[in-house]
């Protein structure tokens, strides 16, 4: 498990969480991202094959979402705070890692 980064055309960023990419992954990382983190739940957004959840991480807005086809990412268009939502993403998976050990 680990994370990667795409910056896209539009200037906009998705973080992976690599390995961790079904429905029931998503739940487990939200948890993590809301009960783990300073974050925030704003709205969610059920799809018939996609989800989205706005969070807040602080102040800062982003987007944890399931896509069918491409798992489970992060998603904002601040590139300015692109830093803070890797370590966010990092911190998940060390918990989930840690977690998995522990069982």
């Amino acid at each position: 498990m680990h994370i990667s980064t795409v910056k896209n055309k539009d200037n906009s960023y998705e973080i992976y969480f690599e390995e961790l990419d079904s429905w029931d992954e998503f739940d487990l990382i939200l948890k993590k991202i809301v009960s783990e983190n300073d974050c925030r739940i704003v709205k969610e957004i059920d799809m018939i094959t996609d989800k989205d959840v706005v969070l807040k991480l602080g102040k800062i807005p982003f987007i944890l979402r399931n896509h069918y086809m491409f798992g489970n990412y992060i998603y904002s268009t601040k590139g300015k705070h692109i830093k803070a939502l890797e370590e966010l993403a990092q911190n998940v998976i060390e918990s989930i890692k840690l977690d998995f050990e522990n069982k």
